[in-house]
């Protein structure tokens, strides 16, 4: 091989002998100068391919002096596979053109990390012009190529977490004003480098006409506060799509204090503001649903924070909105258990730990935040998120505390009912046996002229019957089929002359007031009924203050909607109405006995002290008229009654009548009772009164005798309940006989609906059981002096 310095110094002066002293010191020299600038020379024989090294030439293809001719085929094993097409064409480019190339290329080390080469090169030609060498330069490029690549790699992480993250920056040199920005700036404004210069002029372009401003109005007050500041603006794209467009910069200012530069980030949040818009939608549409739902909706998360509570939830807690978010539930939803008394109930911990929905019956309790107390029922039900994992409850009520009055009103309504049925059929069968006493009592009564004896015995019998009768018609009354013998009255007319007995009759250590302001007080009524009513409720009230006390009646006029006739359990229509309110300040019912003291027979007062039908009778009376009656007591405090009557304006109030006198006729009678003991007393008392008289058994028997003998038949005095043919069925077959035939009821016991139906096809009159001889006789004498 060819000595270094014989190598250089022919290139040095190949047509020149050299000295070995020059020679030897001009290839010292040239050798130190490679070592300083870190270069080594190589030259490539065309004709040969041989390689030709200086030492340090040698080091950097990672060869050494003793590699036996390195050739341009062997030393490619040295290069790295993805170079070696750079290497050769760089050497016949150089060939091709002869002119200088260059290539960077990668040597493979003995430690796996490859060193980088800068080359250049250029032909050396013949004399005749052909190529005869290739000569060049090597260059150790490696620590400023690995930090090249490390930047560039640096940067393409950087340019790719942008793009991930739409996240990019913008730098604004204030001095010069040149802006740049990053490559995911321009992927957010939906540009490209050719066609568009980043300018801040450009982003205000772009943004939406109602944005333009605040993003130059904001920068210039974080200049002025020298603070970091922040926009969101509405971008739209050349593609006409809108993009919401986030910025944080912030200023930095110079030694001196001037403005030198704004720093920024640009942020395509469009998802995040349409999740924003997606959730505030979902929220509004959620808070509209809870809102139009008639319940009360509470919702907590995991830990039991309140989330959400609709208006009729505030409604019914007390708590307002804003006062109740973000609180534990147990400050706003309290409740207490009817059956247990327990205030520690805690469904929402159950829900919490099952996973399970929980209903509660309306035994429960809920305390407002004012203390008082409302009956509710609800359920308690998961919330769960995508995976399925309980997230918080929500709790659905709704109040039940009018419903169960009304439910509890009702059931005390059937059951009066069906005890008022009972009390009727009772009362039937205890007015036929009073009628035979009264009138036998009263045929008796001629007899006994002149014996002191006999007429005190006789009186002291119609007078226990007579109060045998006001027992009867107690029941008959509370059980609503005691007809009413209707006309208009003045009710303050009616509780002044209770209140005059009453007054007369009362312990003067109880003091009794009247209020009676009602404008109008006419009402249609039975007067004896409704003094009888109002004389019961304060006789009441006597026996509630034994160590006195005070009674206040008042009146006012009150008007009755739609909804509260509705929702009430008394049959009332929409109107006016005279409202009378019965107060003492005696000790109370309790609330054991306050449900039942309308019913008949229930009484606190002593065995023999009271027979339990005065509330029970007010209480029919009142229904009968259409009315309602409701109480209101506190034990110790005392007791309210409050009644309502239907006001009748324009009905003229009938004139007191005088007692009739027993009136005398002429005339056949046909009497049909099942009663024995009414049929002949009917019989003795007619024919005592002048009339002939046949009798029948039963509606049957009846029929039959007027088909034979209609044309001398005056009058038929029909019993309504009887055997085989009752007294309805009956009477209207009469009619079909002879349409003109009189008829006179007479019963102990008859519905209001049937007698009406029974007057509306000719039904002569009524007469109540037991009836005395006066009321027959007038009765009698009317329907058949009527045509």
């Amino acid at each position: 091989m060819q000595s270094w310095k014989g190598w250089f110094m022919g290139q040095a002066d190949p047509g020149k002998p050299e000295s070995s002293t020059n020679g030897h010191l001009l290839e010292s020299r040239f050798s130190a100068l490679q070592n300083l600038a870190s270069i080594g020379y190589w030259e490539l024989n065309l004709e040969t391919e041989e390689f030709f090294f200086t030492p340090l030439a040698y080091r950097f293809f990672m060869l050494g002096p003793e590699t036996d001719k390195p050739t341009r085929s062997n030393l490619k094993k040295y290069v790295h596979p993805d170079d070696i097409a750079a290497a050769d064409a760089m050497i016949e480019q150089t060939i091709k053109t002869g002119g200088t190339c260059s290539a960077q290329i990668r040597i493979i080390s003995d430690n796996g990390h490859p060193r980088w080469i800068s080359l250049h090169c250029r032909v050396m030609p013949r004399e005749e012009g052909e190529p005869l060498r290739v000569q060049g330069s090597s260059h150790d490029i490696t620590e400023p190529k690995n930090a090249e690549i490390a930047l560039r790699r640096e940067r393409q992480r950087s340019e790719d977490a942008q793009r991930l993250a739409h996240f990019g920056y913008w730098d604004w040199h204030i001095p010069s004003g040149q802006v740049t920005w990053s490559n995911e700036v321009y992927c957010i404004f939906g540009l490209s480098k050719k066609d568009f210069a980043p300018s801040i002029q450009g982003i205000l372009e772009r943004a939406h006409p109602e944005d333009r401003d605040m993003g130059d109005r904001l920068i210039k007050q974080a200049i002025a506060n020298r603070r970091p500041g922040r926009y969101e603006m509405r971008i739209f794209r050349p593609d006409g799509e809108m993009r919401w467009f986030e910025s944080n910069f912030e200023p930095f200012f110079d030694e001196s204090g001037a403005l030198e530069y704004i720093i920024g980030t640009a942020h395509d949040v469009t998802e995040r503001k349409r999740a924003e818009h997606l959730a505030v939608d979902r929220e509004q549409r959620l808070r509209v649903t809870l809102n139009s739902i008639g319940d009360g909706v509470i919702a907590t998360d995991i830990n039991r924070k309140i989330t959400q509570i609709n208006p009729v939830a505030e409604r019914l807690t007390g708590w307002h909105r804003d006062d109740a978010i973000g609180r534990d539930l147990n400050d706003v939803f309290s409740i207490i258990s009817t059956d247990t008394r327990l205030t520690d109930m805690d469904p929402v911990q159950s829900v919490l730990s099952t996973g399970e929905t929980i209903h509660l019956d309306n035994q429960t309790v809920l305390v407002r935040r004012d203390d008082n107390k409302r009956r509710i029922a609800d359920s308690v039900a998961p919330i769960r998120d995508e995976d399925g994992h309980v997230v918080g409850v929500v709790l659905v009520f709704r109040d039940v505390t009018e419903d169960l009055a009304l439910q509890e009103q009702l059931r005390q309504s059937q059951k009066l009912e069906a005890i008022g049925q009972l009390a009727g059929g009772v009362a039937h069968d205890f007015n036929n046996m009073l009628g035979g006493i009264f009138g036998l009592a009263e045929l008796l009564s001629p007899h006994v002229s002149g014996n002191d004896l006999a007429r005190k015995y006789l009186d002291l019998i119609l007078e226990t019957a007579n109060r045998a009768a006001g027992l009867t018609e107690s029941l008959l009354v509370f059980s609503r089929r005691q007809p009413t013998a209707s006309t208009a009255i003045d009710v303050h007319d009616s509780i002044n002359s209770a209140l005059d007995l009453l007054r007369n009759t009362t312990d003067r250590r109880i003091v009794i007031t009247a209020s009676l302001e009602a404008e109008s007080c006419r009402v249609v009524a039975d007067p004896p009924q409704m003094q009888s009513a109002i004389l019961n409720l304060c006789i009441n009230a006597v026996h509630a203050m034994p160590e006195g006390g005070e009674i206040q009646i008042s009146t006012q006029t009150t008007v009755l909607d739609k909804h509260y006739c509705l929702a009430s359990t008394f049959d009332l229509v929409p109107g006016e109405y005279l409202q009378i309110n019965i107060r003492d300040t005696g000790h109370g019912i309790s609330a054991e006995n306050l449900s039942r003291i309308f019913d008949p027979f229930f009484t606190t007062k002593e065995v023999g002290h009271g027979t339990g039908l005065g509330l029970a009778a007010v209480y029919g009376a009142i229904q009968k008229h259409h009315g309602a009656i409701t109480v209101y007591s506190e034990e110790g405090v005392g007791t309210n009654f409050q009644i309502l009557l239907p006001l009748a304006h324009d009905a003229p109030v009938s004139p007191e009548k005088a007692s009739p006198e027993p009136v005398r006729g002429i005339g056949r009678i046909l009497v049909v009772d099942d009663e024995p003991v009414m049929r002949m007393t009917a019989q003795d008392i007619l024919e005592d009164l002048g009339y002939s008289v046949l009798l029948a058994e039963n509606g049957k028997q009846a029929l039959e005798q007027y088909r034979q003998e209609a044309d001398n038949i005056d009058l038929v005095i029909l019993d309504m309940i009887m055997p085989e043919m009752n007294g309805r069925d009956c009477f209207h077959a009469i009619r079909e006989i002879r349409p003109d035939a009189r008829v006179l009821l007479s019963s102990g016991f008859a519905p209001d609906e049937d007698i009406e139906k029974m007057q509306n096809s000719g039904l002569m009159g009524f007469v109540r059981k037991p009836y005395r001889l006066v009321a027959l006789s007038q009765q009698v004498a009317n329907c058949l002096k009527s045509e």
